[in-house]
């Protein structure tokens, strides 16, 4: 078949010079292969309808560096006119838009105030939450103490035994009553003993032997008694405070 000499020679001729394949063209004009090679033969009738395929002619002949208006006007005087029964863009009877409704709008500015609401109660969770996740070091056993080889015994009266008994071994217990939603931390002589979320109004209590560390969320929320004793203001809204309160030293 002989090559066509109008502008598809036009177009094959300023691709090839470029070193460029069809596959190459379509790549980088978005325009199927097929299309391209159909302007290059001049096969008009498979290509689409002509306000896509002018829109084709303009895009390969600005990739090619060619007088796309030129090419245009000679690709459309070989374009088919258009079918008498079809109606062009002018006739398509087009609708008045209806106003929206004032309670749709009203809905929607609802819908969208409780979505920034939820996303904003969704970060502060995440955030306590990250804050809690982060591990607490566990208590490192106290080292063993040497023990010597005793001593042969020696034969001695025993002292009488006191009276009295010796008093109880002192410790920490904290008390705590919650104002608002906060997390909390609490470990107790090295062992975590509770981790969540305490609402407004509830009240927990814990004891140690040693010494007892509370993390909590928002420190304005939570009140702490320590054995007995009030503390004042632990933070601002959303602070996140950590506290250790080890046992209180025996009296003589």
């Amino acid at each position: 078949m002989q090559a066509p000499s109008g502008f598809g020679e036009t177009f094959r001729r300023a691709r090839e010079a470029r070193r460029l394949s069809l596959a190459d063209a379509e790549r980088m004009t978005k325009i199927r292969a097929a299309y391209l090679a159909a302007l290059e033969e001049e096969r008009l009738d498979v290509l689409p309808p002509p306000p896509y395929s002018k829109g084709f002619v303009r895009t390969y002949a600005r990739l090619l560096g060619l007088d796309a208006e030129r090419l245009l006007a000679e690709v459309a005087a070989r374009l088919p006119p258009p079918s008498p029964d079809l109606g062009g863009p002018g006739e398509i009877p087009l609708e008045p838009a209806q106003p929206v409704p004032r309670w749709r709008r009203v809905a929607t500015l609802v819908l969208w105030a409780a979505l920034l609401f939820a996303l904003y109660a969704a970060y502060v969770g995440y955030t306590q939450l990250r804050e809690f996740a982060r591990p607490v070091p566990s208590a490192q056993p106290e080292p063993s103490p040497q023990l010597e080889a005793p001593s042969p015994p020696v034969p001695v009266t025993p002292p009488p035994a006191p009276l009295e008994s010796p008093p109880p071994p002192l410790g920490v217990t904290l008390s705590l009553s919650t104002t608002g939603r906060s997390w909390l931390r609490v470990v107790a002589d090295g062992q975590r003993v509770f981790q969540g979320i305490l609402e407004a109004g509830e009240t927990r209590t814990w004891s140690a032997a040693r010494d007892l560390s509370i993390r909590i969320g928002n420190a304005a929320a939570v009140q702490l008694i320590v054995n007995g004793r009030p503390l004042g203001p632990l933070g601002r809204p959303g602070q996140v405070v950590e506290l250790r309160f080890p046992r209180p030293p025996e009296e003589p």
